[in-house]
């Protein structure tokens, strides 16, 4: 077991996180190309078209074994393309009524036929890869993977319940893929009970402190310094909890699980509220009435999608939906960076902070990579973005970042 204290860092007091539950069968659910920015998409699907739950949606036509498909039953509203050909969004009226077939036959044993088996239902996409913060390939692999079954974003659901009730599918998908890494790093809070199995390869991580603590980045480096490295030792891979469940309940029944546990909260909504619901669910269904003005974010206030500037639908790594008042009507002018003592107040990392702020402003790849940035991804910067005056977004800077530094630029 490895015990990680994180001292770095803020937590938000956005109010209190909601505990009521209920659940949301959602009208339309959707693909959005945003969350897979590095795939290059090949619609399996055209409008019109009736799918089942388990059905390709589309491809990647790099790698035609990375298979994304549908989380519900029913009709293709739309497939919408953007500049380049790039994926927007592939929309589905849901057919509540339809049986969830099995996409699963026999009992993969191996790594590879666990590999086949989830491309085949598409979860492969649930895991991600670092550095680069993308979907590995078909035919990668790791040293390394760490599930992260903890949350420290405001207002995020508590994982331990959900885990606790599914803890039959969460040890099987922990089981399934720990064979795939030389070491499987299960990552929860400190207090948290959640019977980890652990092994030889299945190393349980205690995880203490303010947010960013329970983020990838934030886990990945900090388990890299308790092993002596300033960086990790990639290529990592991660996957969400509710994602390790859904892979368990595949190897278990043979069927594909699409869902979702969500918070809907937020100073913009009078009630906040727990919602069982679909991967992709329409934000419309999650939130119902809204006061005039409010904003809607897939995903934390830190550094997630709001609705308006991305189709409003649930992003297929989100774990809550936030509401926020209103924005003023006048912003006040600022400029310039905060000191480098405060941003080190919440940086948790052992990357120089302020350097790497610069480096990523000005895109200089050689000073990030030298850093051992590479291993970022931009929520890990959010919490800088919410500090500065001036409102750089350092989250965008660094993925135009480590775009350039995959093309080799």
């Amino acid at each position: 077991m490895i015990q990680l204290e994180i001292h770095d860092g803020l937590n938000l007091a956005l109010g209190p996180t909601p505990v009521d539950v209920i659940d949301v069968q959602p009208a339309a659910v959707a693909l959005l190309g945003a969350d897979y920015p590095t795939v290059r998409t090949q619609p399996a699907v055209a409008v019109g078209d009736t799918v089942r739950r388990g059905d390709v949606l589309f491809t990647d036509r790099t790698n035609p074994a990375l298979r994304f498909t549908a989380p519900a039953a029913g009709r293709v509203r739309a497939v919408e393309m953007g500049p380049r050909r790039r994926l927007e969004s592939v929309v589905i009226d849901v057919d509540a009524g339809h049986p969830n077939p099995t996409v699963l036959r026999g009992t993969p044993g191996s790594a590879e036929e666990i590999r086949e088996a989830l491309q085949t239902a598409g979860l492969w996409a649930a895991l991600r890869a670092r550095p680069y913060d993308r979907i590995p390939g078909p035919d990668e692999t790791a040293n390394a993977l760490c599930v992260v079954a903890l949350d420290t974003n405001p207002l995020a659901p508590d994982p331990a319940p959900l885990v606790q009730a599914r803890a039959e599918e969460f040890r099987e998908g922990i089981s399934r893929l720990s064979l795939l890494v030389q070491t499987c790093y299960v990552c929860m809070a400190s207090d948290a009970d959640l019977s980890c199995p652990e092994s030889a390869t299945i190393v349980p991580v205690r995880v203490s402190g303010p947010h960013p603590a329970g983020l990838p980045g934030t886990l990945i480096y900090g388990i890299a310094s308790q092993q002596g490295r300033r960086a990790p030792q990639s290529p990592v891979w991660y996957v969400g909890y509710q994602d390790v469940i859904a892979i368990g309940a595949l190897f278990l029944t043979g069927r594909l699980s699409a869902d979702r546990t969500v918070t809907v909260a937020g100073p913009g909504l009078p009630q906040g509220r727990v919602v069982r619901t679909l991967m992709g669910a329409s934000l419309d269904g999650l939130t119902g009435a809204l006061p005039d003005g409010a904003r809607v974010i897939s995903g934390s206030v830190l550094s997630g999608r709001e609705s308006g500037r991305a189709p409003a639908f649930l992003g297929r790594y989100h774990q809550q939906v936030s509401v926020l008042e209103a924005a003023p009507a006048e912003v006040p002018d600022s400029s310039g960076m905060l000191s480098l003592e405060l941003f080190e107040r919440v940086w948790p990392l052992d990357v120089p902070v302020l350097p790497l702020l610069k480096a990523i402003l000005v895109e200089d790849t050689e000073t990030v990579a030298a850093l051992g940035a590479t291993c970022l991804a931009p929520e890990d910067l959010a919490l800088c973005a919410y500090l500065c005056p001036a409102r750089l977004d350092y989250g965008a800077a660094l993925e135009r970042t480590l775009d350039l530094l995959r093309r080799g630029s």
